[in-house]
C-alpha cells in the first residue's frame, strides 16, 4: 500500500454520509489496540512498516517512521526500532534504537528480518549525510542493550523501495531501483550487487532459494508482472515472467498495478492483490485507480509451466475499501487477510477470503477503522500471526490515544 494507497490515504477525504449504524455493526472477529504512540514522541510514532515479526518468546519487533530522535532530522524525529513484549497487564514498548540522521539515517519504513541468534536487519530510506539509505543490524547485547552496525549505504542513485529477506547461508534480499543482494564477507564486511534489474515496492518472498515478486508497470502490457528470480551455477540470476497482468484491456476485468508481495500456500500457488484492475469505478479513478478499484489474485502453476490467473475478488470502492497494496497473509487453513484503503469510515480496512465451494471465494471484512482513540486509522501494514495461528497483529500509521498510530491484535 506503500507506493499507490498510501497516496491514496493522502487524497482520501471521509466524505461517505452512509450510515453509522453499518460502520458500527458487529463483524464476526475480535479486535483491540495493544499499544498507541505519541505524538512526536522519543518512544516513536507513526509505524509505516510493512510487517511486524515475533522472536521465539512471544514479543513484537517493529520500526516507526518518526518519534526517537527529535534534534537530528525534524520535528518529526528520525525514527525508531522498538520491541512489545506480553505479560499479564498487556504490552510494554521498549525502544531498542533510535536513529540520527548525521549517524545511522532516517525513516525505517520497512520490515525487519530477525535471524536464529536475535539479531535484526532493516532499512533506512535516507540518511546518512552523502547517503540514499542503508541497510544495518541490530544485535541484542546481555544487559538489554543493542548495537548498532551500519551494513551498507546506499548511493549512485540507488534508494531502497522494501525490506529485506534472509536466506540460510546470511545472504540479504530487498528491492532498491533493482533487486539488490547483499552478501557477508570475511571480515564483517558486506558486498551488495544487483541480481535483477527488476525492482519493486515489495518485500521479496523467498522460496527453494528462488525469489518472487510482482511489481507495478512491467509485463506485456506495462500494468505489472509477477516475476521469479532463479540463480544459476555461475551466479547470475534468471527473471522468468509468470503472468502479466492487463487491467481492462480488452474488455477484462483483470488486476493492474500490482504494488504489494506474493504469498504460497500449502500446494505451491501464488496470492497477491493489485492496487488497480477489477470492477471500474468513477470514485476509484478519482482516487488513482484508472482501472478499477484493485483485486486479489491467484496464480497457480500449470503442467506446461505456465501460471494462470484466478481473481478472488474485486473491490467496489466504500463497502469493501479499495486500492489493496500489501502482502496478504494465509493462514493453515488457506484463508488469506490484507488490508485496503476507504471503507465506509474512509479510514481503512482489514478484510478476510476463505474459500469457498466451486472455486469461489468468499469475502468479509473483519475491522473497520474509525480514527478514535481506542481504534486506529490507515494500516499500511502486512498482518502477522501469533505462534498458535489465533490472533493477527498489525499496525496503522495513524489513531490512537495521541493520533500517532497503534499495534493492534485482531482474532478473525
Amino acid at each position: 500500500m506503500r507506493h499507490n494507497v498510501s497516496v491514496l490515504f493522502g487524497k482520501w477525504s471521509a466524505h461517505v454520509a452512509l450510515s453509522m449504524v453499518l460502520a458500527s455493526a458487529s463483524l464476526a472477529s475480535s479486535f483491540k489496540v495493544i499499544y498507541s504512540f505519541g505524538y512526536n514522541s522519543p518512544q516513536g510514532s507513526v509505524p509505516f512498516g510493512d510487517q511486524l515479526v515475533f522472536d521465539a518468546k512471544g514479543n513484537l519487533y517493529g520500526t516507526t517512521s518518526g518519534g526517537g530522535n527529535l534534534n537530528s532530522c525534524h520535528p518529526q524525529g528520525c525514527g525508531t526500532v522498538f520491541e512489545l513484549s506480553p505479560s499479564s497487564k498487556g504490552w510494554t514498548e521498549t525502544v531498542l534504537h533510535q536513529f540520527d540522521w548525521y549517524n545511522d539515517g532516517e525513516g525505517p519504513y520497512y520490515n525487519l528480518v530477525l535471524d536464529p541468534q536475535g539479531n535484526l536487519y532493516g532499512v533506512v530510506t535516507a540518511g546518512p549525510p552523502g547517503y540514499e539509505g542503508a541497510v544495518f543490524e541490530l544485535s541484542p547485547g546481555s544487559v538489554g542493550q543493542w548495537t548498532e552496525t551500519i551494513l551498507w549505504k546506499f548511493a549512485g542513485g540507488k534508494t531502497p523501495h522494501s525490506g529485506y529477506v534472509r536466506d540460510s547461508a546470511g545472504n540479504l534480499y530487498g528491492n532498491s531501483d533493482f533487486t539488490d543482494e547483499l552478501s557477508p564477507l570475511p571480515g564483517g564486511q558486506w558486498k551488495d550487487r544487483t541480481i535483477a534489474k527488476t525492482g519493486s515496492p515489495a518485500t521479496l518472498t523467498l522460496k527453494d532459494g528462488n525469489l518472487y515478486d510482482a511489481a507495478g508497470g512491467l509485463g506485456k502490457y506495462s500494468l505489472g508482472m509477477a516475476y521469479e528470480l532463479t540463480p544459476a551455477q555461475d551466479g547470475s540470476w534468471q527473471q522468468i515472467d509468470l503472468y502479466d497482468f492487463k487491467g481492462n484491456i480488452g474488455g477484462g476485468s483483470d488486476g493492474a498495478g500490482p504494488s504489494a508481495g506474493v504469498v504460497f500456500d500449502s500446494k505451491g500457488n501464488l496470492y497477491g492483490a493489485t492496487g488497480s484492475g477489477g470492477t471500474y469505478s468513477n470514485a476509484c479513478w478519482q482516487y488513482g485507480g484508472e482501472f478499477g478499484c484493485g483485486t486479489v489474485y491467484k496464480l497457480t502453476p500449470t503442467t506446461h509451466g505456465q501460471w494462470k490467473e484466478t481473481v478472488l475478488h474485486r473491490f467496489k470502492y466504500a463497502n469493501d475499501g479499495f486500492g489493496p497494496g500489501n502482502t496478504l497473509t494465509i493462514d493453515k487453513a488457506g484463508n488469506l487477510y490484507g488490508v485496503a484503503a476507504g471503507g465506509i469510515n474512509g479510514y481503512g480496512i482489514l478484510f478476510k477470503l476463505s474459500p469457498g465451494t466451486n472455486g469461489k471465494w468468499n469475502y468479509s471484512v473483519l475491522h473497520r477503522f474509525t480514527d478514535a482513540k481506542d481504534d486506529g486509522a490507515w494500516p499500511d501494514t502486512v498482518m502477522v500471526f501469533d505462534k498458535q495461528q489465533k490472533h493477527l497483529y498489525g499496525t496503522t500509521e495513524y489513531g490512537g490515544t495521541y493520533n500517532s498510530g497503534t499495534v493492534f491484535e485482531i482474532t478473525p
